[in-house]
């Protein structure tokens, strides 16, 4: 019997281990594709690559094979959104697009809309 719940509780913990993993899938292929890391916070995601780093640690201290996999592969995809926001905020110091904390960007300098190069109209609408 107690087989049963066991082989029944590594079944929830590998799904559940599945999906929480999954669930970075859309901000990682979402960062590749556009480059824009300008929503991360990198202080959340550092906190989280720290915390994961401890959940892989316990996992391994425990033997739990649902918690070493699900934070390896965790690790990974966080680790890489943490990379590359990193890596673009640091491109952007001292240069025009740098701005201190709290400072409101114009619209012509916000990375995040997109603007007809040709006359600098405003903002392309997405068609409704």
């Amino acid at each position: 019997m107690s087989s049963t719940v066991v082989s029944f509780t590594e079944i929830i913990g590998f799904c559940a281990a599945i999906l929480t993993t999954l669930s970075f899938v859309p901000q990682i292929v979402l960062i590749i594709r556009t480059r824009r890391t300008s929503g991360i916070s990198l202080l959340m995601y550092s906190i989280y690559v720290v915390g994961i780093v401890m959940w892989f640690a316990y996992g391994v201290m425990t033997k739990s094979l649902p918690l070493i996999l699900s934070q390896t592969v965790t690790l990974v995809i966080t680790g890489s959104i943490l990379f590359i926001a990193a890596r673009e905020r640091l491109s952007r110091m001292g240069t025009l697009q740098s701005r201190a904390p709290g400072e409101v960007l114009e619209p012509f300098q916000n990375p995040d809309i997109i603007y007809h190069q040709e006359n600098n109209t405003g903002p392309i609408q997405s068609p409704s």
